[in-house]
């Protein structure tokens, strides 16, 4: 797959190395919003059953359009975190150690930032999704759903890289530059974390892990899971366009 002929420009810089992780983005969007490599951008027309009411079609179409801007935000926060991975790598090569230290720790916590953003992306589809599908509220958060449905591996997968991705995002965010340090020019953070780690505990941390390969272990792994929910939302947003009798008219 490639987006390269997409008519978005961030589509056309990223789209090649974050479908080789999550090439559901893609099979979404062209199952339910619309073709970007079409000639003319737009959305799909939704076709709704005479017997549907225009209160109720007017919602769907609500849901529909914030369906889309999520989507395609949590597709451009992955594109963020693959630019500050970029950046990060070429901070290796600065000689000036002042200028190299701050533009190293810039670019890995806003990485994560942009990686904690992609979760919360995540959860907004499903709570669009849900409220569409009128599920009960014991389904509102995904995990819930999962566990319920038998899909307790996944439903640990996403603690393991969720947690750790939120705890970084959330070092930087709400406490501070995150504890870390310098060894023969590179930097390294701790593998293990926990919430509310101080500076003052480095002595306890028994592994450490460079900070280049942290990232991109955790984009990589995050696209991953994130492909396979996909597959999740894209069975029930199905089931929901099949109950509603919807068509959906993909133009020329």
């Amino acid at each position: 797959m490639s987006l390269q002929d997409s008519k978005d420009s961030i589509e056309q810089l990223y789209g090649n190395v974050i479908l080789k992780y999550f090439p559901n983005y893609e099979i979404f969007w062209l199952k339910f919003i619309g073709n970007p490599k079409a000639k003319g951008v737009r959305a799909y027309t939704y076709v709704f059953p005479s017997s549907m009411n225009l209160e109720e079609q007017y919602k769907i179409l609500r849901g529909y359009e914030r369906i889309q801007m999520v989507h395609y935000s949590l597709f451009c926060h992955l594109a963020g975190a693959h630019f500050q991975l970029k950046e990060l790598q070429n901070t290796e090569n600065i000689q000036d150690k002042k200028e190299r230290y701050f533009r190293h720790w810039e670019s890995y916590e806003t990485a994560y930032v942009h990686l904690g953003s992609v979760f919360y992306m995540l959860q907004s589809l499903w709570k669009i999704g849900l409220k569409l599908r009128r599920y009960p509220t014991k389904f509102r958060e995904l995990k819930h759903y999962l566990t319920l449905k038998g899909m307790g591996e996944l439903v640990k997968r996403i603690d393991d890289v969720e947690t750790i991705v939120k705890i970084r995002r959330d070092q930087a965010v709400h406490y501070g530059r995150m504890l870390a340090f310098p060894h023969k020019g590179r930097f390294y953070v701790p593998l293990e974390v926990y919430r509310d780690m101080k500076w003052s505990e480095a002595n306890k941390i028994k592994k450490w892990i460079g900070s280049i390969a942290s990232l991109r272990e955790d984009l990589i792994e995050t696209e991953k899971l994130i492909n396979d929910l996909h597959q999740i939302l894209i069975s029930e947003y199905e089931g929901f366009i099949t109950q509603k009798g919807i068509q959906i008219d993909y133009g020329a």
